[in-house]
């Protein structure tokens, strides 16, 4: 794979996780390009994850927004992608438990704010015959979670957090993954706050 950093490979399905960067450094423009219009959104993916996908992904990496990672078969078609982001959340609602998971060693001055990594966007392929799809979506989501525990040890930071689409497989997936439900006042009926302690692992 010219050009493309193999990093995490499933032996099942054959795949990559490569970085957007790493593709779109690609001299040859039209590979580039049949690279990244090889992806087909699966047909449950909404309308944000389709905008993101096709007005956002490519600007949000450039601009230091975000970084996208991307799933590819050995034909360097784009099965399914993930993106990483570094936000600010403000801890105070949390609960007394959650806190000390947190900052175990800090006893009476915890911060307020703290950093975490924000599993923003991910989506598979249309062409993910139905047996596999949940399979893919676990891959995805542990790729992603090793790309946070590599910049863990770089620059710090403790929690994963993601917006889960509010639907019983998909919770269950993360739940299985040992993401908990953050406060249920942080959910919307389309989506579940969830979060995952990388000081677990």
């Amino acid at each position: 794979m010219d050009q493309c950093d193999k990093t995490i490979i499933n032996p099942i399905e054959d795949l990559s996780i490569i970085s957007l960067s790493n593709i779109l450094s690609i001299e040859d423009e039209k590979k580039r390009n049949r690279i990244l219009r090889s992806f087909e959104p699966h047909e449950k993916a909404d309308d944000d994850l389709k905008d993101f996908w096709e007005n956002k992904a490519v600007d949000y990496q450039m601009e230091g927004i975000s970084s996208t990672h991307l799933c590819l078969n050995t034909k360097m078609e784009v099965m399914g992608f993930f993106s990483l982001a570094i936000k600010s959340v403000d801890i105070k609602s949390f609960s007394k438990e959650h806190k000390e998971k947190i900052y175990p060693s800090l006893k009476d001055k915890k911060p307020r704010f703290m950093a975490y990594y924000l599993l923003g966007q991910l989506c598979k392929s249309k062409k993910l015959i139905s047996s596999n799809s949940y399979s893919i979506g676990r891959y995805l989501v542990d790729s992603a979670l090793e790309k946070m525990k590599e910049a863990k040890k770089i620059i710090g930071g403790s929690i994963a957090m993601v917006d889960a689409i509010n639907n019983e497989s998909i919770i269950k997936m993360y739940e299985d993954m040992a993401f908990l439900k953050l406060n249920e006042n942080k959910s919307t009926k389309k989506t579940v706050k969830m979060i995952k302690y990388l000081l677990d692992d």
